[in-house]
């Protein structure tokens, strides 16, 4: 997670290390208590999940101390969080599935393994400029 580290790396910035430290170690502990369930319902995947789970505790964790000792939060609006979120689920969602299908026509080549990748981050970056448009947020990213 991007934005757990960019937290950490401000909340260092300014000096709060321990808080960063604290953040990470409830994150590890959240991880540690959630894997073997995960694993267990989930064998394959399960270890990834319990790390993200992690991740966002330890992200939670430093935005409500920077929300709470800076009042940052108060400046964005719940409905730019949103429609970004719910653009970037829908990219996800349709980025998935263009790469589950060029998967199926490639070789397993160097050249035949990049196509995929390059065919969904083409299609990724469309489907989220056309989201971000059709909701307002390019004009704003682009006039700040």
């Amino acid at each position: 997670m991007s934005s757990g580290m960019l937290l950490a790396m401000i909340l260092q910035g300014i000096g709060k290390t321990r808080v960063v430290i604290k953040a990470i170690i409830y994150g590890i502990i959240f991880k540690i208590l959630f894997q073997p369930f995960l694993i267990i319902v989930f064998p394959m995947l399960g270890a990834m999940i319990a790390t993200f789970v992690g991740l966002i505790v330890s992200t939670m964790m430093m935005f409500a101390f920077i929300e709470i000792n800076y009042q940052v939060s108060q400046n964005i609006e719940a409905g730019f969080l949103s429609s970004t979120f719910v653009s970037s689920i829908i990219m996800f969602a349709l980025v998935c599935i263009s790469d589950y299908f060029t998967q199926l026509f490639v070789s397993d080549s160097r050249i035949g393994q990049f196509l995929p990748c390059l065919i969904s981050s083409l299609i990724g970056l469309f489907i989220i400029i056309n989201c971000y448009k059709t909701n307002g947020i390019l004009d704003e990213i682009l006039t700040k």
